[in-house]
């Protein structure tokens, strides 16, 4: 392992230790402790002892997507999450990613070159995040490289990831913001970025559709998010045509009962 982390210094990966159970870190800084010196590095992990090790991302010139697949359930895989995401983001897809690693919870850790702009940790989905301070890289145990080499990724990080704006909330200080659960307005809003395969495409779209009138939306606004989610799963605009012909009626309807 050693001979493995002094390679990887020498190529300018910057690298602290851990520990390999719950990823803590084992010097006083974390992160900000990673240096390539031969004979820190030869201190710290030289021992023999089961230790993580980590990687100081920044110092390193590096972005790691991280793709957990550890929560459970189709909604939260972060498999289907990336499969899904490839299909609207080509550039995304594994095969266009030079270095790649599993991880100990089956996901896997994709290596970018970093932007020279600064840029934040963020999600992608709801099991995949872009890592931008460190994360626990092999020769951990339980971790392991299965593709290329982390010390020549030169693909730098898809720019759509770092230029798209911020999801950040302007909120009183003190306020907290938690999920709830998930209802069918925010399930119809994900059609915008997640969109659903042809065969449940129909019913996903009929739920927005009511989940939209329900919740009071101008009907400008109902036509405008229901044909952009239409177009993202490429549905016959004929038939969404119908839908929301079929929707207008129901809710003139609804009017003149109330």
């Amino acid at each position: 392992m050693l001979d493995e982390l002094l390679r990887l210094v020498e190529k300018g990966i910057y690298l602290y230790p851990v520990k390999a159970e719950n990823k803590q870190p084992l010097t006083a800084h974390g992160f900000k402790d990673a240096t390539t010196d031969a004979e820190q590095i030869r201190k710290w992990f030289g021992s023999g002892a089961a230790v993580g090790v980590a990687i100081n991302l920044e110092k390193s010139g590096l972005v790691c997507i991280d793709v957990d697949n550890n929560h459970g359930g189709d909604n939260t895989n972060g498999t289907h999450e990336l499969s899904e995401l490839t299909k609207m983001h080509p550039d995304l897809h594994p095969n266009h990613c030079e270095y790649i690693e599993a991880t100990q919870n089956s996901g896997i850790h994709m290596f970018y070159k970093r932007p020279q702009q600064d840029i934040k940790k963020k999600k992608l989905g709801s099991s995949i995040e872009v890592l931008v301070d460190s994360v626990v890289i092999a020769p951990t145990s339980n971790y392991k490289a299965i593709k290329g080499d982390i010390w020549d990724v030169t693909n730098y990080l898809p720019k759509w990831i770092y230029n798209s704006s911020e999801t950040s909330f302007n909120i009183p200080k003190g306020t907290k913001i938690f999920y709830g659960q998930k209802t069918r307005l925010a399930k119809g809003l994900e059609l915008l970025i997640y969109p659903e395969a042809v065969g449940n495409r129909h019913n996903a779209l009929i739920s927005f559709i009511g989940a939209l009138f329900y919740a009071g939306t101008d009907i400008e606004v109902i036509k405008y998010l229901v044909y952009e989610a239409a177009d993202k799963m490429n549905f016959p605009e004929i038939e969404v045509d119908n839908m929301m012909s079929w929707a207008m009626t129901r809710a003139a309807q609804q009017i003149q009962k109330d």
